[in-house]
């Protein structure tokens, strides 16, 4: 049974997957004391989830399955804020949502995820599908292929003028919600310097935007419009 909350929904509709949500459940929104419902419901003896921080459905559905005696696997997706994928931020317990599985993406991940404080003997290295071509696929990306993406963003373009991107995460409003850590810089400082440094070399090429779907596109807009100003060619992705 797959089951997603909030912008999980979308994402899995996107791949022809059609999964149920909490209110089919009769639940409204994520809530730790009744969400033990969906496992009850289903009868699960299995529980697979993503790592997501703060108050989330992935931590709800360890919690149940813990309480049930059901044995749960958290998938981490990428690498960092390892403490705060498994932190109960009702209880305030750093650890309180450890699953009795959580994978780690390699030994240099694990071992990360050790210093975090992680129980060594609950993490499992099984890789990541979305890593494990990328070999292959720098192997199998021919000219032609280069040349195809580029006129693709920008088919005015010159061939051979530069095209840089910019892939943007938004760790502003992480941070704010306790999401992440603070590291110094966010999606917005960052994208200022990066914008103010091409003005001030004088850079002409294209860039392609890369933004995240919990970006605002309005805000993306705004920042690229500073660009288009000076005319720089950007698309937005």
């Amino acid at each position: 049974m797959l089951v997603a909350h909030a912008i999980a929904i979308d994402s899995f509709k996107k791949e022809g997957l059609r999964p149920r949500t909490l209110e089919d459940y009769g639940l409204n929104g994520v809530n730790y004391e009744t969400i033990g419902g969906v496992l009850d419901e289903e009868k699960l003896q299995l529980v697979v989830t993503g790592s997501s921080a703060g108050v989330c459905l992935e931590k709800g559905l360890v919690l149940a399955a813990r309480e049930r005696g059901v044995r749960s696997i958290s998938v981490l997706d990428n690498p960092g804020n390892y403490v705060i994928r498994v932190r109960n931020d009702i209880s305030g317990d750093d650890f309180g949502c450890v699953p009795d599985i959580h994978t780690a993406l390699d030994k240099d991940t694990l071992e990360d995820m050790v210093k975090a404080g992680l129980p060594r003997e609950r993490l499992v290295i099984t890789g990541n599908p979305y890593f494990d071509d990328i070999g292959q696929l720098k192997g199998s990306f021919t000219h032609q292929r280069w040349a195809e993406i580029r006129h693709y963003f920008m088919p005015n373009l010159h061939p051979e003028t530069a095209i840089l991107t910019f892939v943007s995460q938004p760790l502003k409003a992480d941070i704010s919600a306790g999401k992440s850590i603070d590291w110094g810089y966010d999606e917005q400082t960052t994208f200022s310097l990066f914008a103010t440094s091409l003005i001030e070399i004088g850079y002409s090429g294209g860039l392609v935007f890369k933004f995240h779907p919990r970006e605002s596109f309005n805000e993306i807009n705004k920042r690229m419009d500073m660009l288009r100003q000076v005319g720089i060619t950007s698309v937005i992705s």
